[in-house]
């Protein structure tokens, strides 16, 4: 049978979370979903589904054409997609099958200079790093996406209580600790707000 598609464990938790925040402190908001585990709050005026990175992205690129004061780019997209997925059923016993992969196409980069004039929030996710790595990282996704500020945070420390959410970076390298769900959402509204 055929494989539609090649997905990441990310859950659409975040970005619900976010969306629900905003939503509840008065924000249209329209949210742009890939595949999503997470329960999606029922209350939200427009999700768009869009289960493939390029389909994601052709969406994105048309909300663009509307004037849109803020983006909270919280989607964790493939960043590697098969190269020439195959249609059709595959016989089976014909031995070992290779799937090459591909660096996939970065939303943050397509969106720039449509988005440019709005307030844009990005988010990094790395692993086995120090703090002031995720920090640096956090700085140079702001210079070169052109984004407003950026929610790092480490794999390893997601499911850590004893570990931060995560950290909101601005584009000056400043950092604040965002103990928890509540507080990220609050930080990223804040940024939105002001």
């Amino acid at each position: 049978d055929d494989v539609r598609y090649v997905q990441n464990y990310s859950s659409g938790a975040t970005g619900f979370s976010l969306a629900d925040d905003l939503y509840r402190h008065g924000h249209d908001v329209t949210c742009v979903a890939g595949v999503t585990t997470a329960v999606q709050p029922a209350w939200l005026p427009l999700v768009i589904k869009a289960p493939q990175p390029d389909r994601m992205l052709k969406e994105l690129l048309a909300l663009a054409n509307d004037d849109i004061d803020a983006w909270v780019h919280a989607a964790a997209v493939l960043d590697y997609v098969v190269e020439s997925p195959a249609e059709g059923k595959i016989a089976s016993q014909q031995g070992s099958l290779s799937v090459n992969l591909v660096e996939s196409q970065k939303h943050i980069m397509a969106l720039q200079e449509r988005c440019k004039d709005a307030i844009r929030i990005g988010f990094k996710l790395e692993s086995g790093i120090k703090q002031k790595d995720l920090i640096y990282r956090a700085t140079a996704q702001i210079e070169k996406a052109g984004m407003t500020a950026v929610v790092a945070n480490r794999l390893e420390d997601l499911h850590d209580a004893t570990k931060p959410r995560g950290y909101l970076v601005d584009a000056y390298g400043s950092h604040f600790v965002l103990e928890n769900e509540e507080k990220m959402c609050e930080a990223v509204r804040t940024f939105i707000e002001r």
